[in-house]
């Protein structure tokens, strides 16, 4: 094991940070052009509480389907 088990809430919390990097560096400033994370502007911060709750939620769905 690379790093050591980690409360699913976190591991939600740092998928959900890691999918807003990538949203607003990789998609939005080298694919599209845009200022790398929209220039921190208050969408930017918008958007990253939405991506952690987007990956709390997905972390949550999991543990109970796997019923951990």
């Amino acid at each position: 094991m690379i790093i050591p088990p980690l409360p699913w809430w976190i591991v939600g919390l740092c998928y959900g940070v890691g999918l807003w990097v990538f949203a607003l560096y990789i998609m939005a400033h080298i694919f599209a052009g845009l200022p790398p994370f929209l220039g921190f502007i208050q969408l930017t911060w918008a958007s990253l509480v939405g991506h952690m709750l987007f990956g709390f939620m997905t972390a949550l769905v999991v543990r109970y389907r796997h019923g951990w």
